[in-house]
Parts: C-alpha cells; sequence; structure tokens
C-alpha cells in the first residue's frame, strides 16, 4: 500500500498524538482501568483507529481525554467479551 504525502502526514501525526497521551497518561489510567500488559498497546491503536480520535483528543484537557480512553476502554472490553475463546 502507498501512501500519498497527505495520508503519511496524517498517520504520523496520529502516531505521534498516541504516543504523547500514552507517555502522558498511561500511568494513571491503567491504574483505575486493568488491561493485562499484553493487551495495552492493541488498547492504544484501538484508540487512535477511532475516527474521532484526534478531534476528541488532540489540544485537549487530560481530563478531557480520560474521558475518551474510559469511553473506549469499555468499547474495547465489550469486543474482548464477545469474541469466541
Amino acid at each position: 500500500m502507498v501512501l500519498r504525502a497527505e495520508q503519511r502526514i496524517a498517520l504520523e501525526r496520529n502516531n505521534q498524538l498516541r504516543y504523547d497521551i500514552r507517555q502522558r497518561l498511561s500511568g494513571d489510567f491503567f491504574s483505575e482501568h486493568p488491561l493485562s500488559e499484553l493487551k495495552r498497546m492493541d488498547f492504544w491503536y484501538f484508540c487512535s483507529d477511532d475516527p474521532n480520535f484526534e478531534a476528541r483528543c488532540k489540544n485537549k484537557r487530560d481530563v478531557e481525554i480520560l474521558a475518551y480512553l474510559n469511553e473506549k476502554y469499555i468499547q474495547y472490553n465489550k469486543n474482548l467479551n464477545s469474541r469466541p475463546n
């Protein structure tokens, strides 16, 4: 898959935003929202794959981002629980 320059820039922006949020909020978030270490990176990708990720998280206060992450955490766990074993 070949990405156009605009797509590459958008992807890099999304990756950087995900990285910044993860570095800043991961400890606090997972102290209150238990998730296996093995699933945490998958969770971050799940959050950042949402079309609203940038709108909900870019230039937002931590409390707003944590509210978004909480919503995604609920969705993520529902998805995990609906998968066949």
